[in-house]
């Protein structure tokens, strides 16, 4: 593995983790005090955050800190137990899942298991994407692990992707952190063309990113952790060097130079100790090839020092300064210190052996318990469809059943129904009928009375014609006696007259008899048949007067006699 590689593995190690202290995210700034050494501070941050995680995503989330905070340190126990625990509470709640799927992913990169730990992140940009409002800091890290994931796959296409969603997140969120790692990653993905105009423009985009990442790094000094910078530096110093191999010159040796002077002035926690021995084997051998032998070896001496002082660390780091010194005094004719330090370069490789067979064992364990866990799954979830099914079968049945009592209930219903409205009918009819009938008799009633009350209507417009019929005869023939009276004066003629009235109204009677018959025909032939030939015309007339109403004066004023001969004409009749 060469020095580009080694500088590739160990940023892509740190970039999950820094972020700026000081923003209102706590997760935020545990990630800042993690890398930056602080841990009984980060500590603190979490056990405050305990008191205040209140419903189960902000519980998910905090336990994900813990176990950042706890892998970070490589506390085995502590991270494996809280990934545990973290896995149970997404197996109640939903809301944990993403949290549970970043952390088994973070796990699986540990143990360089690509495979099923890009798996795992699929499933947590899925179940983020679920939430709302969705976690954008820790899926923005997200992304950048599966950008990880694709790098060691070397599948450009993919990584760029990851890298692309992230920056959108990152810029859009201001998190100036995050975004120096990814423009750090978008450089690197630009190494990946190799000779000719390609890769020269490769390389011109690939040091746009590194000079928009120093420039961020400038501008937002405390919000950039030490390690982001330093990388960033490292890999500007790799962009020179790999320049200078194809075209040396002062100027590309002097940005060099630069670069690598400004990773050293950097102070770093001592759990990232070995960037700085990697700032100082550039410079080694850029002293090597310019003859400055003592100076590499002043170097390389330090980094040995630092590095054995922090131990255990990275022992491949160790290993290859261990080399570096070994040829360094081969150069300088120093036979046993060569010898010492190849010895120490054989120690390192076997600790670097021995830790990757531990490393390759706790793959293989986590594999099995993955496996395991899939079988479990697939199991839980035949189980689960089984059950789905049974439940399924099972209310089908009830509901057929639910639907044939309904069906049953509502055909009585119905019959009941139709009965009663049957009833209804019939005694409706019958009352229909009953009614019909009460009308037709109170119609018949009234029709009888309303014909009694026209006859009667009737005989009393003929009485009350006959009466002032006869009274304006009467009037008449009175009015004609006044003026034969007025007009003789022989007092003689008038007595005469008055003797001979009553012949004159015998007379009047049987003249008005024709006319008292047209008007009451029914009356007059009822008495004459009664007592035919016995009453004379005058005692049919009084007759007729008394059957219209009048009273004898009445009578006597009409015929111009005496009451008195009314009554006995009366009498006798």
């Amino acid at each position: 593995m060469n020095l580009s590689a080694r500088l590739l593995s160990l940023w892509l190690l740190i970039a999950m983790l820094p972020t700026m202290y000081g923003q209102k995210d706590y997760a935020e700034q545990s990630n800042y005090l993690l890398y930056q050494g602080a841990y009984a501070n980060d500590q603190n941050l979490l056990n405050q955050q305990q008191k205040n995680a209140s419903g189960p995503r902000q519980q998910a989330r905090l336990k994900f800190r813990y176990f950042a905070h706890f892998a970070f340190r490589k506390m085995e126990p502590s991270y494996s137990k809280t990934l545990q625990e973290l896995n149970e509470l997404a197996k109640k709640t939903p809301e944990a899942k993403p949290y549970a799927h970043l952390a088994q992913s973070i796990y699986y990169d540990k143990l360089r298991l690509d495979d099923i730990g890009l798996e795992e992140a699929h499933k947590a940009e899925k179940a983020f994407h679920s939430q709302s409002p969705i976690d954008h800091y820790h899926l923005a890290k997200l992304y950048y692990l599966i950008y990880v994931y694709h790098t060691r796959t070397e599948d450009r296409p993919n990584a760029e992707k990851a890298l692309h969603a992230g920056i959108r997140i990152a810029q859009s969120r201001g998190y100036h952190e995050l975004l120096v790692n990814f423009y750090n990653g978008k450089a690197s993905v630009f190494n990946y063309n190799k000779g000719g105009v390609a890769q020269r423009k490769a390389q011109d985009s690939s040091y746009y990113y590194l000079r928009q990442a120093e420039i961020i790094a400038k501008n937002y000094p405390k919000e950039i952790t030490s390690s982001s910078k330093i990388i960033t530096q490292l890999n500007l110093s790799d962009y020179f060097n790999t320049l200078r191999s194809e075209s040396p010159s002062p100027v590309v040796r002097d940005s060099l130079v630069k670069h690598l002077s400004n990773a050293f002035s950097i102070n770093l926690p001592s759990s990232f100790i070995d960037l700085h021995a990697v700032a100082r084997g550039q410079k080694a051998l850029l002293l090597i090839e310019e003859g400055d032998l003592a100076g590499a070896g002043k170097l390389l001496l330090q980094n040995q020092t630092e590095l054995e002082a922090e131990a255990p660390t990275a022992y491949y780091t160790m290993m290859q300064n261990a080399e570096a010194l070994k040829n360094l005094y081969v150069k300088m004719g120093q036979p046993a210190k060569a010898l010492q330090y190849a010895d120490l370069q054989l120690k390192y490789f076997g600790l670097e052996y021995d830790q990757n067979v531990a490393n390759k064992n706790k793959a293989v364990e986590a594999k099995f318990e993955n496996a395991t866990l899939q079988n479990r799954l697939l199991v839980a979830e035949e189980e689960q469809e089984l059950k789905r099914t049974q439940i399924y079968l099972l209310g089908t049945l009830l509901a057929i059943i639910s639907l044939l009592l309904y069906h049953n209930q509502r055909s009585s219903r119905q019959k009941l129904k139709i009965q009663s409205a049957e009833a209804e009918r019939l005694d409706a009819e019958r009352l229909a009928a009953e009614l019909q009938l009460s009308l037709e008799k109170e119609n018949r009633e009234r029709m009888a009375a309303e014909q009694e009350i026209l006859k009667l209507q009737k005989e009393q417009i003929e009485r009350d014609h006959l009466i002032q019929t006869l009274r304006l005869e009467q009037k008449q023939k009175t009015l004609e006696k006044i003026e034969e009276t007025i007009q003789e004066t022989d007092a003689a003629k008038e007595l005469q007259s008055l003797l001979k009235q009553d012949y004159f109204n015998d007379k009047n009677l049987d003249q008005d008899e024709p006319e008292l018959k047209d008007l009451q025909p029914d009356f007059y032939d009822k008495l004459e048949h009664t007592v035919p030939k016995i009453l004379t015309g005058r005692d049919k007339k009084i007759c007729a007067y008394v059957y219209v109403g009048l009273s004898n004066k009445e009578i006597a004023s009409i015929l111009n006699v005496e009451s008195k001969s009314v009554r006995m004409s009366k009498y006798r009749i």
